[in-house]
């Protein structure tokens, strides 16, 4: 949900992340390759997961224009090793924190800057 309310649904069926009104009006749609999760930040930017050959996170602004943004290791988030990551959540803190079906959890700062990562040896997380 983002700070207007609207909600976000991803569809990796259909391969598109949905945006609707709390009211449960469809507002618009955008197009990706098996999305998995949706975070949202305080200042409304919209976080994908998805792409399941390239495994990668995007950031979006609420209209769904991709913006460019910097990560110490741009490969962390384009890394084939990582196994696809789905999940993804933001801290008020401003964490971001990225699961994959690995079983290996990164923890970013919204500016790019890498913080942690835990593994598990045992699968998805």
């Amino acid at each position: 949900m983002d700070r207007d309310s609207n909600i976000f649904i991803a569809d990796t069926l259909n391969n598109q992340v949905q945006k609707y009104s709390i009211d449960g009006a469809f507002i618009q749609k955008w197009y990706f390759d098996r999305p998995a999760g949706i975070a949202v930040d305080v200042e409304g930017h919209v976080y994908v997961t998805s792409d399941q050959y390239k495994a990668r996170v995007q950031k979006f602004d609420s209209n769904g224009q991709e913006c460019a943004w910097e990560y110490d290791d741009i490969s962390i988030l384009y890394n084939p090793q990582s196994n696809r990551p789905v999940g993804i959540s933001i801290s008020k803190k401003g964490n971001m924190y990225i699961s994959d079906t690995n079983g290996v959890i990164r923890v970013f700062k919204l500016n790019g800057k890498l913080k942690k990562v835990w593994y598990n040896n045992e699968g998805f997380i």
